[in-house]
């Protein structure tokens, strides 16, 4: 297999996110980038409560409606999370030609970048972060939960 992709560290801080899609895969990405405290706007013509309650709370801007392609032309970061591949493809086009950055949910070739599972010690700094090349995330994940342990047992100096 064909090393790809490379793990870069960015700092998202005030980086304006759009996700297109609101439902669970757009819950699950969202939380783990909120700690970053990135600018997430969520366009959909459906939000799960979960979304829902984040925007009431002030941590994220929804958007009830279907996305246009111009709603990409305002951020940093695209996050494809709908369940409609014609639809993914066709934003995930559009994007590159605008050289945005893109993570499709449902395609993983057509990522140009992927989101790791990340272990974060507070207590060291230490960020690691597993990948598998969006190829076995459950794998990943399972990994990133070993390493977490290990820093939980305070192996380290």
């Amino acid at each position: 297999m064909k090393l790809v992709y490379y793990p870069f560290l960015f700092n998202i801080n005030a980086k304006r996110l759009l996700f297109i899609g609101g439902g669970q895969v757009a819950e699950r990405k969202i939380n783990v980038l909120l700690p970053m405290a990135p600018s997430i706007r969520v366009i959909a013509p459906r939000i799960s409560d979960v979304l829902r309650a984040l925007a009431e709370a002030g941590a994220i801007e929804v958007v009830e409606r279907e996305a246009s392609e111009s709603d990409l032309e305002q951020c940093d970061f695209i996050f494809l999370c709908t369940d409609q591949r014609e639809c993914n493809a066709l934003f995930a086009a559009r994007a590159k030609a605008l050289r945005i950055p893109v993570n499709v949910a449902d395609n993983p070739d057509a990522c140009d970048f992927h989101l790791p599972a990340v272990c974060i010690d507070p207590a060291t700094s230490v960020v690691v972060s597993v990948s598998t090349q969006g190829k076995n995330p459950s794998l990943a994940r399972q990994v990133r939960d070993r390493i977490r342990e290990f820093f939980q047992q305070r192996l380290l100096p």
